[in-house]
């Protein structure tokens, strides 16, 4: 992402690592899967291992299609296979799912409404 070459997703981790929390706390971390973008479990492999300094546990959220953007939701499956692969590297995995997917209500979508108007 444009945003990771002026602050390294590295950098924030082993910023994480020096957070102070409390001993049953965790961070958590947001991962929007994105259809053949970040979906393989070699990315969940990658995630798992990057994370691995953290207590953390992993939010992971759909991402809301939009008639402007090319991204794409993954499927069921893929989901399932990320989870498990997640899972088995012993994160504890919670998925978001948005409402009002259905109207291009959820988050991210009306957003895409809104400066495709102002544009």
């Amino acid at each position: 992402m444009p945003l990771n070459k002026r602050w390294p997703i590295r950098d924030l981790v082993k910023a994480l690592e020096s957070f102070p929390m409390k001993q049953r706390q965790r961070i958590t971390v947001e991962y929007v899967l994105m259809k053949g973008i970040n979906d393989t479990q070699e990315d969940a492999r990658r995630l798992a291992q990057l994370l691995r300094p953290l207590r953390c546990k992993i939010n992971l959220i759909m991402f809301n299609k939009h008639e402007l953007l090319d991204y794409k939701p993954v499927n069921d499956s893929i989901l399932n296979t990320f989870i498990k692969t997640l899972v088995d590297q012993n994160y504890t995995v919670s998925v978001r799912w948005s409402k009002g997917r259905e109207i291009e209500a959820a988050c991210g979508q009306l957003a895409a409404h809104y400066f495709h108007r102002a544009a």
